[in-house]
């Protein structure tokens, strides 16, 4: 199975693996996440919960998502979950001994709420948003609680864009998204987009330089993911790039 995805990530830029995860190691997570979004939701002594929590709590207790968010991507079951079988595997796709360590940058639990596009990323590579020194490593991404699909947003990707290497970009700083950091159109009009839908238990790897952008959640429940960056400490190389336009 591994053979055939570090093909894929050599020719395409990203692999798909299915039914890669235990899901009782995913149901732990979405537990403890589920703990945290009704202990938020008791400050308010509803009769019922409601219909998407998080939509809920976004309104009368905004704060309530960032500590949602930070507190998940410290609990033992996702460091559990992303620090086994997940870490081997990229340890296997890069050739590296079992004992050699990884540099594990990033990994959180993306909350994509219903209809919002504040947090929604245009078409970018990571290379800009991880550490400068380090340009061997890759990126995972995969859904909580439910598949993922066009409807509530799954990732988009540009098949065979890693090959550009940095692509030109352009920094902006829209005031109703975050920042964004986006490959000129003239690069991203050379491949075929295509938005992927998986299974819960489903997981995509990319490299890095593979150029990917977030979908649109038009569902009426939040959409959970989880994404993050497994780094070949050892072997990295300094390599920065001055490719990048700010306007």
């Amino acid at each position: 199975m591994l053979f055939r995805s570090k093909l894929d990530l050599e020719n395409n830029g990203f692999t798909l693996i299915k039914e890669f995860w235990d899901l009782k190691k995913l149901h732990r997570v979405e537990s403890q996440l589920e703990s945290l979004l009704k202990f938020h939701l008791s400050d308010f002594k509803l009769k019922e919960n409601p219909t998407d929590i998080c939509s809920y709590l976004s309104k009368h207790k905004p704060k309530a998502i960032g500590e949602i968010y930070d507190a998940i991507s410290y609990s033992d079951s996702f460091l559990n979950l992303i620090s086994g079988d997940l870490a081997d595997s990229i340890r296997i796709i890069f050739d590296l001994p079992l004992h050699q360590p990884l540099y594990s940058w990033q990994h959180r639990v993306l909350i994509q709420l219903p209809k919002c596009q504040k947090r929604l990323s245009n078409w970018h590579q990571e290379t800009f948003y991880t550490i400068p020194f380090s340009t061997k490593y890759l990126q995972c991404w995969f859904p909580l609680f439910c598949d993922s699909s066009p409807k509530n947003g799954t990732i988009w990707i540009l098949p065979e864009s890693h090959k550009e290497g940095f692509a030109l970009s352009n920094v902006k700083y829209p005031e109703d998204q975050i920042m964004q950091i986006t490959v000129d159109s003239s690069i991203v009009d050379k491949y075929q987009p295509v938005q992927i839908s998986l299974k819960r238990g489903d997981l995509i790897l990319f490299n890095g330089a593979t150029i990917h952008k977030s979908g649109q959640n038009f569902s009426n429940q939040t959409r959970f993911s989880v994404v993050g960056m497994f780094h070949d400490l050892l072997n990295s190389k300094d390599r920065k790039s001055t490719r990048l336009n700010s306007s």
